[in-house]
């Protein structure tokens, strides 16, 4: 019987890497277990999957590609050969759990809202106008929804050290209370180097964001979808084309977090963001009435994933880029900066304007109930949170669909299943009290296609470590630590024997491990190994 695939699962380079169909018990199949099932030589055993679009019905089929490296590896297409005709390109993106990509404890991704599909569009337009109607407590005179404005028009912070890290934790906050709503929704972002009235959908066509439908119109007044919200006077006025074609300063996305250090880094980012307010203008133009815009917010999930690609970029050396995970380290020299007068970098701003700046040691207003510019607000008055940018919440990265670089050394390319730098496939799956309250255990398995020798070292912060390995027909090993062992600042190393010689060599640094809470079970699925008789 023909399996009707619905969905896919792609990796960064958009290859499919899961067949999936939400409807069906046997969803999603991992490409690794999808190929070997289309490919097994006895016929009775074979399986079938099917794809309709557009009126056509095609056969899933292995195809094997040359890659740009040279690397010859086996995919899954819809024709047999390497030429564009692929129904699998046309799918949707699955956004469920497992296949190949699974995410920690089946937490939301955030992807281009283009690409999402209209559902889940829908699904973050309701859950928007859904937090309109709700309050922090009885008394509120406001909503959820439009404290959101009132947070950054009282404390915006600008032109200093904290504009990554601030944004970072505004942006976090409301995305939970979006999953308060719909905790299957994530903060998608929008793909500023597109014209968000025509953006590639990911499936060969275009997508609007701006219709009546999900954000309103591009060009004056706000009126549909968002009529009643909180926040009334919402003007637009998109300038022509791209946000590139507008300002030349947004560059394209390396541009602006190519530079190593946080200092350079987050002012080049915090340039490029000011232009993209100003390429959209009205209500959006004003840093005191910008987050009366929905859409504001799918800019800053960018600005995000765009600071999200500069920590876990791999360098080369797996030591430095550690660096941009551990609080201690990533902000350079300016970790212990403090308030103050900071250049304006506002593009508007005339030569030598100064601006209030916070710095990364500060607690993060308002939330801490400090005033800002305009007086504490509730309910952080009464109730204050004290949280600053070193806070391993703040810094660690959330996970996102797409990165500018190839992940390396983080846990977002293990959740999220992308290639690793060497082109290995390792999947993270984090099971919350899957272990006992006071261990952490430690997984390693092998997919049907990994042969080669395959360990883990897992240090025991005290001095001494256990090596969990897999070999030929072992496919699992595991270890348990003793919680109070975790979060000590080690780091997990993987190994793989290469060759025929059996060289063993480092493929994967893991730091970080302090978002493994007690109880917790972690598994590590190796999928491909990069290795394989067409390997080139």
């Amino acid at each position: 019987m023909d399996r009707l695939v619905t969905h896919v699962r792609r990796d960064h380079a958009g290859r499919p890497v899961a067949l999936c169909n939400p409807a069906e018990a046997w969803s999603p199949r991992g490409a690794v277990d999808a190929i070997a099932g289309i490919e097994t030589d006895v016929d009775a055993d074979k399986e079938h999957y099917v794809v309709e679009a557009n009126g056509s019905r095609a056969e899933v089929v292995v195809v094997v590609v040359v890659e740009p490296s040279g690397a010859r590896r086996k995919w899954l297409r819809t024709s047999p050969d390497a030429t564009a005709d692929n129904n699998l390109s046309s799918l949707p993106e699955y956004v469920g759990d497992s296949g190949g990509t699974s995410t920690e404890g089946a937490a939301p991704v955030r992807r281009n809202i283009a690409t999402v599909g209209k559902d889940e569009r829908d699904r973050l337009r309701d859950a928007i106008l859904e937090l309109d109607k709700r309050y922090y407590d009885r008394d509120s005179a406001i909503s959820k929804w439009h404290k959101q404005h009132a947070i950054h028009g009282r404390t915006h912070v600008h032109g200093g050290p904290a504009f990554l890290t601030w944004h970072r934790h505004l942006t976090n906050r409301f995305e939970g209370l979006l999953q308060e709503i719909d905790p299957g929704l994530a903060l998608h972002y929008w793909d500023w180097r597109t014209d968000p009235r025509r953006t590639p959908d990911g499936r060969g066509g275009f997508v609007n964001l701006f219709q009546d439908e999900f954000m309103g119109s591009s060009n004056g007044p706000l009126l549909r979808p968002f009529l009643n919200l909180s926040g009334l006077g919402i003007t637009r006025a998109l300038r022509a084309g791209t946000p590139q074609d507008y300002s030349s300063k947004i560059g394209s996305d390396q541009d602006a977090i190519w530079d190593d250090t946080f200092s350079t880094m987050r002012k080049k980012l915090e340039i490029a963001h000011n232009w993209v307010h100003g390429y959209f203008g009205g209500t959006i133009l004003d840093v005191h009435d910008a987050f009366k815009d929905p859409f504001v917010f799918l800019i800053h999930s960018n600005v995000d994933r765009l600071y999200a690609s500069w920590q876990v970029r791999a360098r080369g050396d797996h030591r430095r880029a550690l660096e941009r995970l551990d609080p201690s380290r990533v902000y350079g020299a300016e970790r212990d900066s403090v308030d103050g007068l900071v250049p304006d970098l506002d593009p508007n701003a005339g030569p030598g304007s100064m601006v209030w700046g916070s710095g990364l040691s500060s607690p993060l207003a308002p939330w801490d109930g400090s005033g800002g510019f305009d007086g504490a607000i509730e309910p952080w008055r009464s109730l204050p949170e004290s949280i600053t940018s070193v806070n391993p919440a703040v810094v660690r990265p959330p996970l996102y669909d797409r990165y500018v670089f190839p992940p390396g050394c983080s846990w977002n390319a293990l959740l999220v299943g992308q290639p690793l730098p060497n082109g290995d496939i390792i999947q993270a799956t984090i099971t919350p009290g899957a272990a006992p309250a006071d261990e952490v255990r430690f997984d390693l398995e092998t997919g049907p296609d990994v042969q080669w020798w395959k360990g883990l070292r897992v240090p025991d912060g005290e001095g001494s470590s256990w090596l969990i390995q897999t070999d030929g027909t072992q496919r699992h090993d595991s270890v348990s630590l003793w919680a109070h062992q975790v979060h000590q600042g080690q780091e997990l190393i993987f190994y793989k024997a290469v060759g025929l010689g059996a060289v063993k060599r480092i493929v994967y640094r893991l730091g970080d491990l302090g978002r493994l809470a007690p109880g917790s079970r972690v598994t590590f699925k190796w999928w491909d190994d990069n290795w394989s008789p067409l390997s080139g």
